[in-house]
């Protein structure tokens, strides 16, 4: 059996490489990914399809510890009208069952979300609420911004997942 031209063999490792390389997409939490079941719907979807699926979040990952240092909890709940919570409460059992595992969340503490894509390439797209958020990921990074509150917001997750 002959063997292959060097050439070959570096195309057959680049086409084999390709193939385990997965299309990286993340969604926005409150307002979008937690509070609308066709985004979930979605999100479940692009899990299934075999998508590296992220939640990037402005929350900070300890909510209570974060907004104590600024807040008594009755001073926060007369200007959120919440109280404090956790993120076992929403965000951990969501993600859960919609395949996500918890590694792949990723809390900015209230700092921009571009700051945090810049540090963490490789996604195409991220899906948010926040008017904000979206022009700051479209003026500093490579991350195609998609607002949630668009009418053809999935279409536009689709045709750059396609590309």
């Amino acid at each position: 059996m002959g063997s292959f031209p060097p050439f070959f063999i570096y195309i057959l490792m680049i086409k084999k490489f390709e193939s385990f390389n997965l299309k990286k997409v993340s969604f926005d939490f409150d307002g979008c990914l937690g509070d609308s079941e066709f985004v979930q719907n979605y999100c479940k979807e692009l899990v299934e399809r075999g998508m590296d699926v992220w939640i990037v979040t402005s929350r900070p990952e300890n909510p209570e510890e974060f907004f104590k240092k600024k807040y008594t909890e009755d001073q926060f709940k007369k200007e959120f009208g919440v109280t404090f919570w956790s993120n076992d409460e929403d965000l951990y059992p969501l993600a859960s069952k919609l395949g996500i595992d918890r590694q792949k969340i990723a809390f900015t503490n209230h700092t921009p979300k571009a700051w945090w894509f810049n540090e963490n390439s490789g996604f195409i797209w991220h899906v948010d609420d926040d008017p904000s958020e979206i022009r700051l990921i479209q003026r500093l990074t490579k991350v195609i911004p998609i607002s949630v509150n668009s009418s053809n917001w999935k279409d536009k997750c689709e045709k750059f997942l396609n590309r």
